[in-house]
């Protein structure tokens, strides 16, 4: 019984640290361009993120994209390192 609870305790914190790396995601855009995401519109796989919104605010997502990168790394104490943004 206890190597049950062992596996699905790790498939809690996988999802807790999916919704951390989002939200570290969302206060970055919004500190540095203004922009509003939704957990929905993120999608995170590979140290790529997804992003599902409308094209006006994609390009002002890519325009900062590096800026945006390196804000996460530092946000999060290198612990979430993300090498593009699509």
């Amino acid at each position: 019984m206890e190597e049950i609870s062992k596996f699905f305790e790790k498939y809690k914190n996988f999802f807790l640290n999916e919704e951390e790396k989002k939200e570290t995601i969302k206060e970055v855009v919004f500190e540095l361009i203004n922009i509003t995401l939704l957990d929905h519109e993120i999608k995170i796989k590979n140290k790529t993120i997804y992003l599902k919104v409308k094209n006006t605010v994609k390009n002002q997502i890519f325009l900062k994209k590096e800026e945006i990168i390196k804000k996460i790394k530092e946000k999060s104490k290198n612990k979430y390192v993300f090498i593009d943004i699509i």
